[in-house]
């Protein structure tokens, strides 16, 4: 990919302006700074850097938080110090070479590490009169750089200009990531889950590993205990149920639309006999469009296409003690719609997952109506600290199929409550 970017309009820093930061981190051709877009600061800034009066090298931002900024360093003439201030120098954009693009380190440091390196934050007085340093250097700021854009067109050009290099070293950033960066650790324990059908009382175990979504990959696994009373006979039995549901971001065709692949397994156990031996949906190439700058409090949202092969294979009860095995296979049109809002200083997140599958007729070119599979997950999680969660999830789900292979209502409503530890890797 080329990096090219557009030279003659300074950006971050007030034109002519140089700042002082001292060096907090220096590894691996990247180094953390005391300074960011608190001091106008913004992605894709070039600058060159000084050391007690000599040219050490050049640098562009790569990830710029209110205090604190990560700069790539794609040329080095010198070793920066620890021990003394660096002064940065804004610099006109430009392209890179290609063998200084294939020399730099792009990866982009976990945002609570990177904000891990700035200096605690001071709590204003209650005093109104007081004057905050650093906001009163920052209005600075902004007044001497709209003594540059008092030319008619400057302004929108400075914010264009600006946009499409964020854009471009977004892009160039994203291809030197790992192939799936950001891994997130959840298992959570629910003690009491209560499903609709029959009166169930379980006891659930769920883990799950996400991503970041730059590129995502998700995988979930749920395994489910508990006392089952049969709807026909009155019995109660004791009762397993396994699943797992995986999803692949397999290439990305622009900001906002990927081709992923997605699956899911379920199976059931009740004392020697599956009311579901196996239920597998498998769609190897989909469609996702994100809906890319969505409004605060929401965090994402996206909408899918993928056709689904569905396997159902299930003990259907004949009577108390003898079972007929029936299966079915078909093919099912995907659509999904997924969101996730966070709220009170994202202590609290709420994600909800719909699913449509209809049915493909045999032989025609016909929908099915009348076997849609209908499905939807809402969950609602508190978080107390880093490590530690609450959650509630109410699992909804109708599937006409199951009158006919299992012998139970089509429509299933599960509601848990999870104790959960969480990890990032």
């Amino acid at each position: 990919m080329m990096l090219t970017l557009i030279p003659s309009i300074a950006l971050g820093l007030v034109r002519g302006e140089n700042i002082e930061v001292n060096v907090l981190n220096l590894a691996d051709k990247q180094m953390v700074v005391s300074r960011g877009g608190a001091d106008a600061i913004f992605r894709g800034e070039f600058v060159r850097i000084m050391q007690e009066g000599r040219f050490k090298g050049r640098a562009i931002a790569i990830q710029v938080l209110p205090d604190v900024s990560q700069w790539a360093l794609y040329y080095q003439y010198e070793p920066i110090s620890y021990a003394f201030p660096i002064l940065l120098k804004p610099s006109a954009p430009h392209e890179l070479p290609a063998e200084d693009r294939e020399q730099m380190n792009l990866v982009l440091m976990d945002t609570k590490r990177l904000q891990g390196f700035a200096k605690t934050q001071y709590v204003r007085p209650e005093d109104d009169t007081y004057k905050d340093p650093e906001e009163e250097r920052y209005t600075k700021q902004l007044k001497e750089t709209s003594r540059y854009t008092e030319v008619d067109g400057e302004k929108t050009a400075i914010k264009e200009a600006q946009d499409r290099i964020t854009a471009e070293i977004d892009g160039f950033v994203d291809d030197s990531q790992p192939l799936f960066s950001g891994w997130k650790i959840k298992a959570g324990l629910s003690p009491a889950s209560f499903r609709r059908v029959g009166g169930e009382r379980n006891i659930s175990f769920k883990t799950e590993a996400t991503t970041s979504r730059l590129r995502e990959l998700s995988f979930d696994y749920q395994i489910e205990s508990r006392k089952y009373r049969d709807q026909l006979s009155g019995q109660s039995f004791n009762f397993q149920e396994h699943k797992a549901n995986l999803n692949i971001d397999l290439l990305k065709l622009s900001d906002k639309s990927s081709i992923f692949s997605y699956a899911t397994f379920e199976k059931r156990q009740q004392g020697e006999a599956y009311p579901l031996r196996a239920h597998i949906n498998v769609g190897p190439i989909g469609l996702k469009y994100d809906f890319i700058g969505v409004a605060a409090p929401w965090t994402y949202v996206d909408l899918s296409y993928v056709p689904t092969f569905d396997y159902q294979k299930s003990d259907f009860p004949l009577s108390n003690s003898t079972f007929e095995t029936r299966s079915q296979v078909g093919l099912r049109h995907t659509f999904r719609l997924r969101a996730a809002s966070e709220h009170y200083d994202k202590k609290l997140t709420l994600k909800y997952e719909f699913l449509l599958r209809p049915m493909q007729q045999t032989g025609s070119l016909g929908i099915d109506t009348s076997m849609t599979h209908i499905s939807s997950v809402l969950s609602t999680d508190w978080k107390f600290n880093e490590y530690f969660s609450i959650s509630y999830v109410n699992d909804f789900s109708r599937d006409p199929r199951r009158r006919e292979l299992q012998g139970i209502s089509a429509t299933d409503m599960i509601h848990s409550l999870y104790f959960n530890f969480n990890s990032s890797l």
